[in-house]
């Protein structure tokens, strides 16, 4: 009986920016990737100025009257990292690809509440914020979802790769370079994501 082809796989890396994320595509194999699109999707209501920075917006209240009032705030913006998602997976799987899982990169560690710092806290604050939209709008998607800290994305990838730190860097560096622009540590970060995802998913394949 002839073996039916099979869908070749792809995966999403999403770098957490305030009210945006970089979103970089690759498709498999795993142990020769390649980049099928960089995007910036907007996890923003165009017309609602005021939740483009939520903490920021509320920065000058205690930590728990703060985030109360963000958490009220953060529907329309759920609503539209919902859509930015949907439409880009959308656009992936209309291209022939099985997307799946998505990496996503960012927000810090250290829980807001115990930064002194109002301004270091706010960013902290929706980076956490930010992140976690994007993993309930993969969820929606359809997609398993990992993420991970900026700080240790690197060395995650090093032991799941059995491999060093540097030499990830210098695939992922080569990943972007002359083919999709501009390719700048954010890029990268969401590519090493995606790539992380992607072998875990071929992994499962086989």
């Amino acid at each position: 009986m002839k073996k039916q082809p099979t869908t070749p796989r792809a995966s999403l890396g999403l770098r957490v920016k305030t009210s945006r994320a970089i979103a970089v595509v690759l498709r498999g194999p795993a142990e020769s990737p390649a980049v099928l699109r960089r995007e910036e999707l907007f996890l923003r209501d165009p017309k609602r100025t005021e939740i483009w920075q939520p903490y920021h917006e509320v920065i000058h209240l205690p930590w728990e009257s703060a985030d109360a009032k963000v958490q009220k705030m953060a529907k329309p913006i759920r609503a539209a990292a919902s859509r930015a998602m949907g439409e880009l997976a959308r656009q992936v799987r209309a291209s022939g690809y099985e997307l799946s899982g998505a990496g996503i990169v960012g927000g810090s560690s250290q829980h807001p509440a115990k930064i002194g710092n109002p301004h270091i806290r706010a960013h902290a604050a929706e980076g956490r914020l930010f992140r976690d939209i994007l993993e309930t709008g993969a969820a929606a998607c359809g997609l398993a979802r990992r993420s991970f800290s900026e700080k240790d994305v690197y060395q995650q990838a090093a032991s799941e790769f059995r491999c060093s730190a540097d030499a990830l860097r210098q695939r992922v560096s080569a990943l972007g370079s002359g083919v999709v622009r501009p390719w700048r540590e954010d890029e990268k970060l969401a590519a090493l994501a995606a790539w992380i995802v992607l072998a875990g998913q071929d992994g499962d394949r086989g």
